[in-house]
């Protein structure tokens, strides 16, 4: 990654796998290969083109109209597209 001279990122409906180091458990938040591949190309300072799936997109416009009411009162949203893995 560190190498590389741009970087496309694709946002579609999963979560990735665990990254190298990293334990998918269903209680924990983990870090994905891609999420971290973000962060190596972000600190490196190489270009990032990100294209996200419109299903994510619309289903993200609801998270931000509730995201007050989520973390006030504890409370979760199942999203028909988007599968989250931890919060």
């Amino acid at each position: 990654m560190q190498t590389s001279d741009m970087v496309i990122l694709i946002i579609g409906s999963e979560y990735g796998s665990a990254a190298s180091g990293e334990t998918k458990d269903e209680f924990t938040e983990y870090i994905s290969i891609t999420r971290n591949e973000f962060r190596t190309a972000i600190e490196a300072g190489i270009p990032v083109f990100a294209m996200i799936d419109k299903k994510v997109m619309a289903e993200y416009g609801i998270y931000e109209e509730n995201i007050e009411k989520i973390e006030k009162n504890g409370l979760e949203i199942k999203f028909k597209m988007v599968k989250v893995w931890s919060v």
